[in-house]
């Protein structure tokens, strides 16, 4: 999993809020139209960290652990 962050003023932060509540209600909560909303906002972000878990029941776990490193 990577941290990552970035500073955003209220108006910005406002008007995406209300995208994504809006998305929730209209799509009733469809994950594919949430996750599009949320990538709008998670955009041009500063690398803060990594962490990861290996876990042997999902494929590529150990690859994806090798590329952050």
């Amino acid at each position: 999993m990577f941290l990552a962050q970035k500073e955003i003023d209220e108006e910005t932060y406002e008007k995406w809020s209300k995208q994504k509540y809006n998305t929730i209600v209209e799509s009733n909560n469809d994950e594919d139209q949430v996750a599009k909303i949320d990538g709008e906002i998670e955009k041009d972000l500063e690398l803060i960290g990594s962490t990861a878990i290996e876990d042997k029941l999902q494929e590529n776990v150990a690859d994806s652990i090798q590329f952050m490193k």
